[in-house]
């Protein structure tokens, strides 16, 4: 998490219908590469990693430009630290385990209709906040209308498949190679040491699997799907010694809460959508990282909810 980093909803310099960049809008990053002449053997090296291969090419280099590949930085204890300090401090105004179905509004307030246990209860509010990925927010009941752009992004936009297996190791031997322990693959995935600054002499090395693969992984089970990250991680570093009494893996696509790991604007949506994402709606206000010039990071997630609390602070 880059600490202090508040982005705002960004396009460059030349946006319009007509815009200098408008053209990069247009293509993939491996067809914006191969237009320039990139054989298939260089468009494979320099398309590594765990990027959305069908993706507007403006929209992935957009959020590569806007993201400090040598200050990253992390929460000392865990980055869950974050939530866990924001509801210490929101403390009983959370509801648990209650899921929004219904939302709407009318000239003087907004409301949303919530299911907890099997029981219905609607709140209502002079504005809104909605942070619900489009992927959710497309299943549920919108009493108002949208803007048209707004409901086509809403019903269109796609959300990129993503798993996460870390595995703890006896040691951080790659630190001892000269290696950061951080490797990019052709496969669309990633893999990061996640516990190089802790006093403890173990390590954890993370594999993050995007795209088809991350589909496949989520057909395994538990055992198979650690088989596979740790054979993927050996192929990088061959050393690699797993513990696998001490594993983690999440798929965000079968979270029922997110469906997806975050948005991804597909070739040519992103001029047409780039206001519309982040749009006011009446009294309906949107932040989260899919309205965010950085999608996927925590820092676009938490600017956008900056952007959002001030549009509704500063209404009269």
């Amino acid at each position: 998490m880059t600490v202090g980093y508040r982005p705002k909803f960004f396009l460059p310099t030349g946006a319009g219908k007509h815009g200098a960049l408008s053209k990069i809008d247009q293509y993939t990053v491996p067809e914006l590469i191969a237009n320039e002449g990139a054989s298939a053997a260089a468009n494979s090296i320099l398309y590594s990693g765990a990027l959305p291969i069908d993706a507007s090419a403006l929209f992935a280099l957009r959020a590569l430009a806007q993201t400090d590949m040598v200050r990253i930085e992390k929460i000392p204890g865990g980055n869950d630290r974050l939530p866990h300090a924001i509801a210490a401090k929101l403390r009983n105004q959370i509801m648990y385990g209650a899921k929004v179905v219904r939302i709407g509004q009318n000239a003087a307030e907004v409301y949303a209709t919530i299911v907890e246990n099997s029981s219905y209860h609607t709140f209502y509010a002079d504005y809104m906040i909605c942070t619900l990925p489009f992927s959710m927010l497309r299943g549920m009941v919108i009493d108002t209308g949208f803007s048209d752009l707004k409901v086509q992004a809403i019903q269109e936009m796609n959300y990129a498949s993503v798993v996460k297996v870390a595995i703890e190791t006896p040691n951080r031997y790659w630190e001892q190679d000269g290696l950061s322990g951080f490797a990019q693959t052709n496969q669309l995935s990633e893999i990061w040491s996640t516990a190089r600054s802790e006093e403890s002499n173990r390590g954890v090395l993370q594999f993050y699997q995007e795209g088809p693969l991350a589909n496949h992984l989520d057909e395994l089970d538990q055992e198979e799907r650690l088989h596979f990250a740790s054979q993927a991680i050996q192929t990088v570093f061959p050393k690699f010694e797993p513990d696998f009494s001490k594993v983690a893996s999440y798929s965000w696509q079968e979270d029922q809460f997110a469906q997806g790991a975050y948005g991804v604007l597909a070739p040519r949506q992103l001029y047409k959508w780039f206001k519309a994402v982040a749009s006011v709606e009446g009294r309906i206000h949107f932040a989260g990282e899919h309205t965010s010039p950085t999608p996927a990071f925590m820092q676009g997630a938490i600017a956008s909810g900056h952007r959002a609390a001030n549009e509704v602070n500063v209404r009269d």
